[in-house]
C-alpha cells in the first residue's frame, strides 16, 4: 500500500439521533469516556505518516464540530502532514458559525449529511434537528472558499424513491457549487433492522435522476468507492456521485483505515477489532507505535465477517 486514506473519529458524541446511525437514547454526549488529547492525536497520525503516508485525511464523528479544540486539531494537522487533504464530515448544523475559521485553519474540504430538504422529514428522521440551521451552514460553506463542497445523502426508500426529493437535493448542490452525493444505506448497528425496508440501490436512485435530468451515462471509475454519473442539469452537464457500498462493495481496493477517538486503529469499517495505539504512544514506546500499525495494515484485506453491531459513530461514520 503506498498511501492510505485515514479518517479519524475526534468526538463520538453528536446533537441527532438520525434513525440509520444511532439508538434513540445514547449516552456519549453526557458521560463521554476520555477522549484523546489533540497532541496525542496528532502524534498517532505522524506515527502512521512515517510507516505509510496519508494522502487524505478525514476528519469525522460523532459530531466533529462538537468538539471545542477542533480548530486547534485541523491547525496541527495541517502543519503535521501538510501534503495530506485534509476534509471533515459534519451534520452542518453548527456549520454557519465555524467554516470561515475552519477554512482558515486548513480545511479543504467538507461533506454535510443532507437526507432531504423536507424540514419536518428531517426533524422526524433526526429526531430533532433543525434544517435551516443546515441549510444556512451550507450558505456559509459555500462562500467560505472550500476547495471541494458535497452534499452526504444516504438512501432511503421512503423518501427518495419516488417523488423530486433526489432532484431537488442535485439543484441545491448545483446552486451550492457542490456536488451531490448519494450513499447506500449500510446495515451497522441501527441501520441493519431498517435494510428490509429502507434500503434503495445506486442503480435505482440513478435511474430516479434519470427521468428528471438528461442522463449522460456513467463516467470512467476514478477510485475503488465512488462512481459518478453526469446529467445535464438545467442546460449544464453536472456530475453526481454514488456510493454502491452494499450492492457493490469496494473492499478489495479500499485504502482506508480508520482511527478512534480513543486511539484504536481499525482496518476497515466491518472489524470488529482493531489495535489500541494511544498506550504505546504516550509510554514513547514508538518501536511498538510502529509495530502495532504495520500489524494492521497487514490486516488490510477483503473482509469475511458480518457488518458489526457497534454504532457507526464509534468507528467514524
Amino acid at each position: 500500500m503506498r498511501s492510505v486514506y485515514l479518517r479519524l473519529s475526534v468526538h463520538d458524541g453528536c446533537d441527532l439521533r438520525c434513525l440509520y446511525c444511532r439508538p434513540e437514547r445514547d449516552r456519549s454526549l453526557e458521560d463521554p469516556s476520555p477522549e484523546l488529547a489533540v497532541g496525542e492525536l496528532v502524534g498517532l497520525v505522524e506515527a502512521l505518516d512515517r510507516v505509510v503516508p496519508v494522502r487524505k485525511l478525514r476528519l469525522t464523528g460523532g459530531e466533529p464540530l462538537l468538539r471545542p479544540d477542533l480548530l486547534e486539531i485541523v491547525g496541527r494537522l495541517h502543519s503535521a502532514v501538510p501534503r495530506a487533504e485534509l476534509a471533515l464530515t459534519t451534520n452542518g448544523g453548527h456549520l454557519a458559525r465555524m467554516a470561515a475559521p475552519l477554512r482558515a485553519a486548513g480545511l479543504s474540504r467538507v461533506n454535510v449529511s443532507l437526507d432531504t430538504l423536507d424540514p419536518e422529514a428531517y426533524r422526524r428522521l433526526t429526531r430533532g434537528g433543525g434544517l435551516g440551521r443546515v441549510l444556512e451552514g451550507l450558505e456559509v460553506a459555500a462562500a467560505a472558499g472550500f476547495a471541494r463542497l458535497k452534499l452526504n445523502t444516504v438512501l432511503l426508500r421512503s423518501l427518495h424513491a419516488q417523488g423530486g426529493m433526489l432532484p431537488a437535493i442535485v439543484r441545491l448542490a448545483v446552486r451550492l457549487g457542490a456536488e451531490a452525493r448519494f450513499l447506500e444505506l449500510m446495515p451497522i448497528s441501527v441501520a441493519a433492522g431498517l435494510q428490509r425496508t429502507e434500503f434503495l440501490s445506486v442503480e435505482e436512485s440513478a435511474g430516479t435522476l434519470a427521468a428528471a435530468f438528461e442522463d449522460l451515462g456513467w463516467l470512467p471509475q476514478e477510485s475503488g468507492t465512488a462512481r459518478r454519473r453526469a446529467y445535464r442539469v438545467d442546460g449544464a452537464e453536472r456530475v453526481v456521485g454514488f456510493i454502491p457500498s452494499v450492492s457493490e462493495p469496494f473492499c478489495g481496493s479500499c485504502d482506508r483505515l480508520r482511527l478512534t477517538c480513543r486511539g484504536q486503529l481499525l482496518p476497515c469499517l466491518r472489524s470488529e477489532d482493531g489495535l489500541e495505539l494511544a498506550g504505546p504512544l504516550r509510554a514513547g514506546q514508538a518501536d511498538e507505535l510502529t509495530r502495532r500499525i504495520r500489524r494492521v495494515l497487514e490486516s488490510k484485506c477483503p473482509p469475511e465477517a458480518l457488518w458489526p453491531g457497534r454504532q457507526m459513530s464509534r468507528i467514524g461514520g
